[in-house]
């Protein structure tokens, strides 16, 4: 019996172009919702901004922490975020990272690509501080470019490959896939989120930006 896939719904006129297979990113969004994460959808570069607001305001986070965002998201996430205490921690020193990681409410990070059927973030960091972003703050905000989402764990493997065979010498970064919040199971067997990382994860894909 062949899978049931989920329908892929019209888009309305003037929503933005879509960079990637429609069925990819319905696919990933049903996986996510499957893992207890929240995905969300830019059309436009316009709608950016008010939908991280509104997922920051949900969650009451005032203090939010940045990493390994390109050049052009990182001075739209500074632009939205206007009136928080923002730190991107590629412009602090190591010590003063991992403090602002610590104190932060929700962190913002760059998602290299995604699996659409099993619903895994994959982000690619160059230095250690960069994932606390990801692991510390009790919310975790991923932005990811609607192209970047590959079919399934093989693709995922290709890219991941060409990631690590693409870096210099002594350069070779870390690649963290992450599905769905932090979660563990206790003695009892009850599966508990949220106690060893971020119990909210919210994934934004971006139809608008074309991923590098």
């Amino acid at each position: 019996m062949k899978p049931i896939r989920p329908p892929v719904l019209s888009r309305p006129p003037g929503a933005g172009a879509v960079l990637s297979k429609p069925e990819l990113s319905d696919l990933f969004k049903v996986a996510l919702r499957a893992l207890k994460a929240e995905p969300h959808e830019a059309a436009t570069r316009e709608m950016t901004p008010g939908l991280l607001q509104s997922i920051l305001k949900g969650h009451g986070a005032n203090r939010v922490v940045v990493a390994n965002l390109p050049r052009e998201l990182r001075d739209l996430v500074a632009v939205a975020l206007k009136g928080l205490s923002i730190a991107f921690v590629e412009d602090l020193r190591a010590e003063d990272a991992l403090a602002a990681c610590a104190a932060a409410d929700a962190g913002i990070t760059w998602a290299e690509f995604a699996i659409a059927e099993d619903g895994a973030i994959a982000e690619v960091a160059r230095d250690d501080t960069a994932r606390l972003a990801a692991s510390l703050p009790i919310v975790h905000v991923v932005l990811l470019a609607a192209d970047r989402l590959v079919r399934d764990v093989a693709e995922a493997m290709e890219r991941a490959g060409g990631v690590l065979r693409s870096s210099g010498p002594g350069q070779r970064p870390t690649i963290t896939f992450i599905s769905g919040p932090s979660r563990t199971g206790d003695i009892e067997l009850r599966l508990l989120y949220g106690v060893h990382g971020p119990h909210s994860l919210h994934v934004v894909l971006l139809d608008w930006y074309e991923g590098r």
